[in-house]
């Protein structure tokens, strides 16, 4: 038995419906498995991960400070360092003025000794 061009383009259509279908149902039970772990996951733990995989590891008193920032809000202070407001820190060089003289500025600045 044949099929005509009709009947295969609409098999053809169902099977990748039904493909189409399979995916997204696929897509959502990862989704969800990937929620509930985290959600299993507390936050001590969550921030304890967090300083061990943005930093050099945990000083002391590092864990109460992500918990009181919270987890996400820290994380993403670390990755857009940009966004603090206050900074705490002065750099420790400051850029010389000696790279914009001139070659004569320079040798009546320093002169060469024989």
């Amino acid at each position: 038995m044949r099929l005509r061009r009709g009947q295969f383009a609409l098999a053809v259509a169902l099977l990748l419906l039904g493909f189409m279908v399979s995916v997204q149902l696929a897509l959502a039970k990862k989704k969800e498995k990937q929620n509930s772990a985290a959600a299993q996951m507390d936050e001590q733990k969550r921030a304890l991960h967090a300083l061990s995989r943005l930093t050099f590891g945990p000083r002391p008193g590092d864990v109460e400070r992500v918990l009181a920032t919270g987890v996400d809000k820290w994380v993403d202070q670390q990755l857009h360092l940009k966004k603090l407001t206050t900074m705490h820190w002065k750099p420790a060089w400051r850029p010389s003025t000696h790279c914009a003289w001139t070659r004569a500025r320079l040798s009546r600045t320093f002169p060469r000794r024989n």
